[in-house]
């Protein structure tokens, strides 16, 4: 499991929104060995983080909380996230080159990824976060 700390800072009959703290980054990070993916951190500040997860009972705003996620879970959700604006973009290319012009297909390729990536907005916790206790 992934796990990671936070505060509730939102709370209703179903949902709670935890604030979460940035992470400062991986072990390979530390050592100077990364990816570089932490400089785009540095760029964007250290900012919190909040998550909406469902809630569960005897929750309080303010309590630490600890989030967990399965790793599997995580890369399902990734794969939606990523996968179904592509989907959309190359099916969208696909048509407009079936239409028969190149600026059609670049229109409706950025219409497909724009689709795709509404749709996947609106799937509700597609990682399936769930809080797991005090932090």
């Amino acid at each position: 499991m992934i796990c990671q700390a936070g505060r509730v800072v939102r709370l209703d009959e179903r949902a709670a929104t935890v604030a979460v703290a940035p992470v400062s980054g991986c072990s390979r990070c530390a050592e100077g060995r990364g990816c570089g993916l932490g400089l785009f951190a540095g760029l964007l500040g250290e900012r919190t983080r909040e998550i909406t997860v469902p809630a569960r009972p005897g929750l309080q705003v303010g309590q630490s909380v600890r989030l967990e996620i399965n790793p599997s879970a995580l890369v399902a959700a990734s794969l939606l996230a990523y996968g179904i604006p592509l989907l959309g973009l190359l099916l969208g290319l696909a048509s407009g080159a079936w239409l028969g012009s190149e600026l059609r297909g670049l229109a409706a390729g950025v219409f497909g990824a724009g689709v795709g990536f509404l749709f996947t907005r609106k799937l509700e916790n597609p990682a399936r976060i769930r809080i797991s206790g005090g932090g």
